[in-house]
């Protein structure tokens, strides 16, 4: 069994500084009291007290999040505007056959719109969770024969590729020599895309979940600078990126940083926003909007808390708006009890609750809270609520 990360930088191995401390609920195996470092040598945060063995047991239980199919599939789609930004700077790359692997493939949405649009090509996309069946079912139904899906990294591994894409796939390495499994899978003209969140820019695209861009799901939390040198360590030097924003189900926009990376390119250090002066400003704003939320709950004698998941966690630390919330009320479909700090809650039944009590309603479920919150007005169309 590996030891779990602590707070020496997965990059260079340089003790780095605590910028947060993380609690979350028991799931799984994975880390309770994770803390969020951040290493000024290389511009990078990242997770600690992260297990490779507890996330591999993790990936395999779970249908990977399906980024290009949390919104509509329309020309402002995530999809459309990947394709859109990746074809812009490589628009001749696909002039002839190609053969292009899909790394962290999800639903396979990207490879399937890559595939129709260049027939010659051969994609094959790989995912260690439970996405391949769907993914695989729905390239059958489409009858792409240059399509194939396989949930064996084996398959893969003696094979070679012109073009790699792992898109929203190196925030979740915990060890980051998995970059080299995709240096060695590289033809040697051929080229790798990463895509990951732009940590730079959390600043300005605030999400609705109080410190939203930080859980124990994404462990790493990339500048353009730290990511070149995380991939330079393989012999890949950076040969392009894009910017470029997507929709988000919580109604705001999620910004990404996709790079290229080449062995022909030199490994030459790249420039970068600092992320510390953007996690402090991120941080204060989080902060104020968390304060100014908390004493409008306030004013209404007492809450009722829809969800007690992760956002419940991160609401209640840290000075979320919870934390000040002075008489709370959890519901939960699922009967627990939480302890957080000197504070213990027992959950009732949403239906319960909102039948016993006339408060408002704080939803801190973040995948189906639209749903919930349109539910609730249903049952009682003037029930005050605030979307965590």
């Amino acid at each position: 069994m590996t030891s779990p990360r602590d707070l020496h930088c997965p990059i260079c191995g340089s003790k780095s500084e605590i910028l947060l401390a993380l609690h979350f609920g028991k799931k799984m195996e994975l880390p309770t009291h994770p803390k969020i470092a951040y290493c000024p040598n290389d511009n990078f945060a990242f997770l600690t007290d992260a297990r490779q063995e507890a996330y591999d047991a993790y990936y395999k239980t779970v249908i990977n999040d399906y980024r290009h199919r949390e919104t509509a599939p329309t020309a402002d789609s995530p999809l459309a505007l990947q394709v859109s930004a990746l074809l812009e700077v490589m628009p001749l790359y696909f002039a002839k056959s190609r053969r292009v692997l899909d790394y962290g493939c999800g639903g396979a949405d990207l490879i399937m719109s890559l595939a129709q649009r260049f027939p010659a090509s051969q994609f094959v996309g790989y995912d260690p969770s439970a996405s391949v069946e769907s993914a695989a079912a729905l390239v059958n139904s489409a009858g792409l024969a240059n399509v194939g899906i396989t949930g064996q990294a084996s398959e893969v591994a003696a094979d070679k590729f012109d073009f790699i894409i792992a898109s929203h796939v190196f925030e979740h390495f915990i060890d980051l020599d998995e970059i080299k499994f995709l240096a060695n899978l590289l033809a040697e003209d051929g080229a790798l895309y990463a895509e990951v969140p732009d940590a730079a820019r959390y600043d300005a695209f605030p999400r609705r979940a109080y410190l939203g861009y930080f859980d124990r799901i994404h462990v790493n939390h990339f500048s353009p600078q730290s990511l070149a040198r995380a991939v330079a360590q393989y012999g890949l030097g950076q040969a392009g990126s894009l910017q470029y924003d997507f929709p988000y189900p919580d109604g705001g926009k999620y910004p990404a940083l996709g790079m290229f990376f080449k062995k022909s390119a030199a490994c030459e250090d790249v420039s970068s926003p600092d992320l510390r002066a953007s996690f402090d400003h991120y941080f204060r704003d989080e902060s104020a909007n968390a304060r100014e939320m908390a004493d409008q709950m306030n004013a209404f004698g007492g809450i009722l808390v829809w969800g007690g998941g992760d956002n419940f966690y991160r609401s209640m630390s840290n000075g979320g708006p919870l934390s000040f919330a002075n008489n709370i009320i959890l519901l939960d479909r699922r009967p627990q009890e939480i302890e957080i700090g000197s504070r213990c809650f027992t959950s009732l039944s949403p239906d319960e609750g909102l039948r016993k009590f006339s408060f408002p309603v704080a939803v801190t479920v973040s995948e189906a809270g639209n749903a919930i919150a349109a539910q609730i007005k249903q049952m009682d169309p003037g029930r005050k609520i605030f979307l965590l």
